[in-house]
Formats: C-alpha cells, sequence, structure tokens
C-alpha cells in the first residue's frame, strides 16, 4: 500500500505504477491549516478547508469536492489500517512541503495507536535534485514529481522503527494540543505559528506591485518567488485579512464562477 497527500501526488503515483496502480492512498487534508483537534477527518477538517478555500467556493463544484476530499480520506484511513492489520505492509511518500510533513506525522500518528501490523516505511522528497545534464531541479512536493520519475526516488525509502511511530505520534500529539492557525517548517521542524506567519512574504511581494493590480498576479508572485510550498487559498485569506485592516480595497470583483481572487486590488496606503 502506497500513502500520499495530495490528489495530485495520487494520480502521478497510480500512473507510475501502471496496472498496480491500484492501493494508492490520498489524504488530502491540508493538515499545516487550521483546527486539528479531530484524530480523524470529519465536520471540523471539512469546515476549515471550507475556510481556506473561500475564494474558490464561488466556483461551481469546489464545495463538494472538499466534502469529497474529507469523506476519502476518512474512507481511505478505514482501508489502509484494516489492511496494515492484516499484515500488508505501507509506505509512505512525503517531503518538508507543510502539509505533507503534517500528513506524515499525523498518520504515522494513526499507525502507531493502531499497534501491531505491516511494517511500514517512508520516502522522503530531496528538495533539490542535480540531473545529469546539469540542470538543478527544486521540487516542493510530490505533485511535482512526474510518473517516469517516481521509481527513481524508491532507493530512498527507509523503515519506520516502532521508535519512529511513538516520536511522530508525540509531535502530533503536541501540535493537536497546541491547536495554532498554522504549522509551518521552521529549520526542518514542524512549529506551530500566528496566522500571520506569512504576511511577510505577501507584504514583500505587495511592494512591488503598482497602485491597482490584479490579487491572483500577487499570489502568483508570493508562490513562484518565495517557494514557501503552500497554496493559493491560505494566501487569499490573507488578502482578504489586509482588506478588512484598511491595507487594501477592493477595486472589481470576480465575474460570477470565477475564483474571488480574479479582481483588481488598489493599494489604500504605504505597506
Amino acid at each position: 500500500m502506497e500513502a500520499v497527500f495530495s490528489p495530485s501526488a495520487k494520480g502521478g503515483l497510480r500512473a507510475a505504477r501502471g496496472l498496480a496502480g491500484e492501493g494508492v492512498y490520498a489524504f488530502s487534508l491540508g493538515l499545516s491549516v487550521g483546527d486539528i483537534s479531530e484524530d480523524r477527518p470529519g465536520p471540523v477538517r471539512e469546515g476549515v478547508l471550507r475556510e481556506v478555500e473561500r475564494s474558490m467556493l464561488t466556483v461551481p463544484g469546489v464545495a463538494e469536492h472538499i466534502r469529497e476530499w474529507v469523506s476519502s480520506s476518512l474512507a481511505s484511513l478505514e482501508v489502509l489500517l484494516r489492511r496494515r492489520a492484516a499484515g500488508e505492509p505501507v509506505r509512505i511518500w512525503y517531503s518538508e512541503q507543510p502539509d505533507e510533513l503534517c500528513g506524515l506525522c499525523w498518520l504515522l500518528c494513526q499507525l502507531n495507536g493502531q499497534g501491531k501490523g505491516g511494517s511500514v516505511s517512508m520516502v522522503r522528497l530531496p528538495r533539490w535534485e542535480e540531473r545529469p545534464d546539469g540542470v538543478l531541479v527544486e521540487r516542493l512536493g510530490w505533485g511535482d514529481v512526474t510518473p517516469r520519475e517516481w521509481s527513481r526516488f524508491l532507493s530512498l525509502e527507509q523503515p519506520a522503527s516502532s521508535i519512529r511511530l511513538r516520536a511522530a505520534a508525540n509531535r502530533w500529539r503536541e501540535l493537536q494540543e497546541e491547536n495554532a492557525p498554522l504549522r509551518a517548517v521552521v529549520n526542518g521542524r514542524l512549529t506551530s505559528v500566528a496566522e500571520d506567519f506569512y504576511d511577510p512574504f505577501l507584504r514583500r511581494e505587495l511592494a512591488r506591485m503598482p497602485e491597482e493590480f490584479r490579487e491572483a498576479v500577487l499570489i502568483g508572485e508570493v508562490l513562484g518567488r518565495c517557494r514557501l510550498g503552500i497554496g493559493d487559498g491560505l494566501l487569499a485569506g490573507r488578502i482578504e485579512a489586509m482588506i478588512a485592516a484598511g491595507e487594501l480595497e477592493s477595486v472589481t470583483e470576480a465575474a460570477a464562477g470565477e475564483p474571488a481572487y480574479r479582481r483588481i486590488l488598489r493599494k489604500r496606503k504605504t505597506v
């Protein structure tokens, strides 16, 4: 069995496995953001994801997709735990991208609580890879890996010992107790941080923008330049906070059925 933490990673791994593509389970839960008090995905997690993707809820079908992510993650967890209890091994693919690292700790916590079962192993994605042609490639998460590349990383597989399971479970419990608005990777460690943790990156790119600008362009510049491994929904939410604080104002609104960030904003004061 294989475990990943995004739909794109699931699609890539299933394509890489070809006819053996079954048995790939995706847990697309965005656990770096919001309330993580639930042990298993449920209404709290759905509410968090709806808030994160609030700018996308104007697009038809997005709310249903969010509900499906949560329900399918819960169903996948139940199947994975049942099959592991019967002795099947589990391989987890993760990176230092915040959602994937949170997903790893959460899943190891689930497996640790299960007790005995099939073996558990992990494959950590290197952030950087130098290709034979001299090109340096940066990958933020497994969604950046093409299907033909997955097999090359199997040599990085490492067993997850019972000690590692307990350590991950303990760390996840600590994070649950803190239940901060965000969890970020700081010096390689998952750390609870304030909801405005990424604001300095937004403000730096905002300073480059003209007086009036497209919100989607600002979000794209932050994602492209800063390479934070976070989603556009999180940044859109922080821009809403800046609008509420009077730093920005909306000049136009998005067309019906489009994401809310397809609008033009104006700076209201020096940032």
